[in-house]
């Protein structure tokens, strides 16, 4: 039958369209989230840090810039007030450290928001595809598939599990480059995440095998994300019009 062979053509090829824009959501949604991972960071540096001290440069007859002093704030040095600097000088104030409880509830902040526009990106998509397959199966255009979200999931998944294979190479020596640095960035929707497993930025003798596996939730997370909107909209669990916006012709 005709409606038959036209399930069969569209099962697998539908799969990688909607992975190739769930993949692409997940890159508008890194943009959006190093927005607010920047954003909460500046607010919680200027409003639970202060100045402790300052630093003064200096341009040399090369061109090149050197620390020339670096002077904390004491009773004798309150403030640079009365600071007189060269005209090839300039001045940066130090800041203090964020305090483990206000630097926690940063991270927490953090995760949370990112996490959110992390999963409203990807959420509307795949409860819709799954709400129009049900409907298409309904129909006799298209053969039934509860586990086509955790198939467009793995997928779109694709491109942050690769992104863990160079850390291995890094661990064992076959890369000398700061790619942890890199990697954080890459995933920065999980960057907290990343960093409470990790601590500091690791060096090839600091990172462990088990902070590398521990990587692996996150295209866990994108796979499950995938999977169960998908599942949701599939057995409309969810009605559509609380989740997206719908704009009807009048």
């Amino acid at each position: 039958m005709n409606n038959s062979t036209n399930a069969y053509i569209d099962a697998p090829s539908t799969a990688f369209k909607m992975s190739i824009k769930i993949f692409l959501r997940t890159v508008v949604a890194g943009l959006l989230c190093f927005i607010i991972y920047l954003s909460l960071y500046m607010a919680f540096m200027i409003l639970g840090t202060e100045n402790i001290g300052y630093k003064i440069y200096e341009v040399d007859n090369s061109g090149n810039t050197v620390l020339v002093d670096e002077i904390s704030f004491d009773s004798k040095n309150p403030n640079a007030d009365s600071l007189k600097l060269e005209e090839n000088q300039r001045m940066e104030y130090i800041r203090s450290d964020l305090s483990k409880k206000i630097f926690g509830t940063l991270s927490v902040l953090q995760q949370v928001s990112m996490f959110a526009v992390f999963i409203s990106m990807i959420y509307p998509i795949m409860w819709e595809y799954g709400n129009k397959d049900r409907a298409r199966i309904q129909g006799g255009r298209m053969r039934e598939d509860q586990i086509k979200g955790l198939k467009v999931g793995l997928l779109a998944a694709i491109p942050s599990t690769l992104s863990i294979v160079p850390l291995a190479l890094f661990k064992v020596g076959l890369i000398s480059f700061e790619y942890p640095i890199l990697y954080g960035f890459l995933n920065i929707p999980f960057r907290p995440y990343v960093d409470l497993v990790w601590g500091n930025i690791p060096t090839a003798v600091s990172l462990s095998w088990l902070s590398i596996f521990a990587t692996l939730l996150i295209p866990i997370v994108i796979i499950l994300t995938c999977f169960l909107w998908y599942w949701l909209g599939y057995k409309e669990i969810i009605p559509k019009h609380i989740f997206m916006y719908k704009h009807t012709d009048k």
